[in-house]
């Protein structure tokens, strides 16, 4: 697949259960929304929650722990990826799914410099989907991996079938 990344990290296990920890006691979570559609809901499903804990044009700054755990990833992804080695974070969505949420087709930055990062800590039946060249491409959710691609490839999240929850981080860098 052009233009699609797949890197796997090695944050320790710990690390990993503190930040699902973390999401899972951590308030503020909203119906999840993609770009391209007016509604929370599809087909009378939501598209799962999200959680902005940073947002550089938005000034939001809201969970130090789980921006720290972010940026720990983004570093690591850095030193893997020379491409990112000039780029700032822009924004961190953490994002859940249930099995019953439905999301559509959607892109995060339509600049060419704007790259998508998305970081499994959890391994699940749920993935992402990216459209490259006209194919869809579906990566499961691995846990420890990154999936990188340019931000403005649609793509879209899955929630997972079998097991009952899906946790990943967004990262838009540029």
């Amino acid at each position: 697949m052009n233009g699609i990344d797949k890197v796997k990290l090695n944050i320790p296990k710990k690390c990993l259960a503190q930040i699902l920890n973390i999401l899972i006691a951590t308030p503020h979570w909203t119906f999840g929304r993609d770009k391209n559609t007016n509604s929370f809901f599809l087909n009378g499903n939501d598209a799962g929650f999200t959680l902005c804990s940073f947002d550089f044009n938005k000034k939001i700054n809201f969970n130090s722990n789980l921006n720290l755990y972010a940026d720990l990833i983004f570093q690591t992804l850095v030193e893997k990826c020379d491409y990112l080695k000039n780029k700032n974070i822009q924004r961190l969505f953490w994002n859940y799914y249930h099995n019953n949420s439905k999301t559509s087709f959607h892109y995060d930055d339509n600049r060419d410099s704007a790259y998508s990062i998305l970081f499994n800590p959890h391994t699940n039946d749920g993935g992402t989907e990216i459209v490259d060249n006209e194919q869809k491409h579906f990566m499961k959710s691995e846990e420890n991996e990154a999936i990188i691609f340019k931000s403005k490839k649609q793509h879209r999240g899955l929630a997972p079938k079998q097991s009952s929850t899906r946790f990943c981080l967004n990262i838009v860098v540029y």
